[in-house]
């Protein structure tokens, strides 16, 4: 009987030890919490702190800016925070290094990217210029109305679009028999384009212009016409477009991809300003999805 009692007391008091285990745990978990909020509370604030001061100084704030700002500006008591402010830093990805060395790689060929997938195959066409005796004038630039410069305007970006800003100019100055385009006239022109790009009647981005509901198409260029004009006045566009249209057909590289379209253009790639216009789209597509890379 005696034994029984040693072994009931035994078990409750084991039971009791258990109780108290299972709270000592329950409060080590609760001070694990706070201290994870805490630590990760001063982090976020030291972060805070040293992102403002590099604004402040006019410095970007690059994760190795913050990094050796952060190691100046955290106290003693911080340690903690800043150990875990380093170590989410580094774990922070970095998709434009990425990008970068993907789209650089030799050896990594591209396809189109889901949204690009319906596009339909086309052959380049004929680059057509916008002629300057099918728009009559009767006044001087300055003195036209502003409607008359507009329709002008939406004439010439209807024959010629995709057109870039340098062309326009090019081809006002000659409907209205200019030797050249002066700043004010360039000014103008600019105003009225983007006026006419806002209010729906045509479309475009930042350096060219196109009808609105336009398929671009890579476009051949004539001899006599790529002895007068540089392959800088390539609209963006259009260099987009005969991406596609490479990749559309079959699976290439970078340097498969630049001599494509500089040939659905008719432009040799001896201008290194075409062949970096044309990565840096190739680039620019990686890194919106429009592409895909794949190492075959």
């Amino acid at each position: 009987m005696t034994g029984i009692l040693k072994t009931q007391r035994a078990i409750n008091a084991a039971q009791q030890r258990a109780d108290e285990l299972r709270q000592e745990a329950k409060q080590l978990k609760r001070a694990i919490r706070e201290g994870s909020g805490r630590l990760k509370a001063q982090s976020e604030r030291l972060c805070g702190q040293v992102v403002l001061h590099l604004l402040r100084q006019g410095t970007p704030a690059s994760q190795e800016a913050i990094v050796a700002q952060a190691r100046v500006m955290a106290s003693g008591r911080e340690q903690e925070a800043l150990d875990l402010l380093l170590e989410q830093l580094r774990d922070i990805p970095r998709p434009d290094t990425r990008s970068e060395q993907i789209t650089q790689d030799p050896n990594i060929k591209f396809l189109l990217g889901e949204t690009l997938t319906q596009t339909s195959i086309c052959e380049p066409a004929e680059y057509r210029e916008a002629a300057a005796s099918s728009i009559k004038v009767t006044d001087a630039f300055f003195a036209s109305s502003p409607e008359t410069l507009r329709e002008h305007l939406i004439r010439v970006i209807a024959e010629e679009g995709p057109i870039s800003y340098g062309m326009v100019y090019t081809r006002v100055r000659k409907i209205w028999g200019l030797a050249q385009a002066v700043p004010a006239m360039k000014d103008a022109i600019k105003s009225h384009l983007t006026a006419l790009r806002d209010g729906g009647h045509i479309a475009g981005d930042q350096e060219s212009f196109w009808p609105i509901d336009h398929k671009t198409v890579p476009r051949r260029r004539s001899k006599s016409f790529r002895e007068i004009y540089g392959s800088e006045l390539i609209p963006k566009v259009e260099l987009r477009a005969a991406i596609v249209q490479r990749l559309i057909r079959v699976p290439s590289t970078k340097h498969e991809i630049t001599a494509s379209v500089a040939e659905q253009l008719s432009y040799e790639l001896k201008s290194q300003g075409l062949k970096a216009r044309i990565e840096d789209e190739i680039a620019q597509m990686y890194k919106a999805g429009d592409i895909v890379a794949k190492r075959l």
